[in-house]
């Protein structure tokens, strides 16, 4: 069964993985049968290829992405895995200036023999101010 600190740990390789838009480091976090709904999908996508082919698209238009959690919180019970708070997303279109916006995100992690594993998650936009 998985800790907090190994839980805390995936999370935040995947992050840094996620932000050096390494494809398949950040396959080996998600689960075959991951559910995502976010801000980057116009629908949710279920499964590893699908996701992995809207990050891979996404990447593709972009110069510059990264993501930075800002107070992500952590809780295990048995082998389930929850993190949740928010984050802000730096992003550089080709064919735009860089922007900076804030989301909040929730995600679940299963522990597959001694593996947190993404199952879920969830990215919604927060109120900009200005």
């Amino acid at each position: 069964m998985g800790s907090t600190d190994t839980l805390k740990t995936t999370f935040e390789q995947m992050m840094a993985t996620y932000s050096a838009r390494d494809l398949e480091s950040l396959s080996a976090f998600a689960h075959d049968n991951i559910i995502f709904l976010g801000v980057l999908a116009p629908v949710h996508v279920e499964g590893k290829t699908p996701l992995l082919s809207l990050f891979r698209n996404f990447f593709e238009t972009h110069t510059y992405v990264q993501f930075t959690p800002l107070d992500p919180r952590f809780q295990v019970i048995g082998n389930i895995g929850q993190v949740w708070g928010s984050m802000m997303m730096e992003l550089e279109p080709k064919r735009a200036p860089r922007t900076t916006l804030y989301l909040r995100f929730s995600c679940i992690y299963g522990d597959f023999s001694g593996t947190w594993k993404l199952v879920s998650m969830h990215t919604s936009w927060m109120p900009q101010e200005g």
